[in-house]
């Protein structure tokens, strides 16, 4: 249940990004694409990144296994962007670190704020 909640939160939080600082960058006919391609994205990268997180914490390191993974998220939709919705690497990057970023910072509201139960 953890994983699906974890996967809308990073959606909405990823196309409430795309929709606030990346669409006046797109053209209009790309739009919807972009929208599914985040969509997509976010079904292939974030369960991948909680099974990397998952094997990294037998390192026993807090914060490093966490930190390492997003890095690599980050880097791989970077990545991902460039080839598939051909934007240059360093857009892709930061279109990449945008989307990531604020889904980071809307998780930890979140668990300021108490809401989601893996926080307590």
């Amino acid at each position: 249940m953890d994983t699906f909640i974890t996967l809308g939160i990073t959606l909405f939080a990823e196309l409430l990004a795309f929709l606030l600082l990346i669409i006046r960058k797109i053209p209009k006919n790309h739009i919807i694409n972009w929208i599914f391609f985040i969509i997509g994205l976010n079904l292939l990268t974030n369960p991948l990144a909680q099974m990397f997180y998952s094997s990294l914490k037998i390192l026993n390191i807090p914060g490093l296994d966490w930190l390492i993974t997003e890095i690599l998220v980050i880097l791989g939709e970077a990545v991902l962007i460039y080839g598939i919705m051909r934007q240059s690497f360093q857009r892709a990057l930061l279109y990449s670190m945008l989307l990531n970023v604020t889904s980071i910072l809307v998780g930890a509201l979140l668990c300021w704020s108490n809401i989601l139960p893996w926080c307590y």
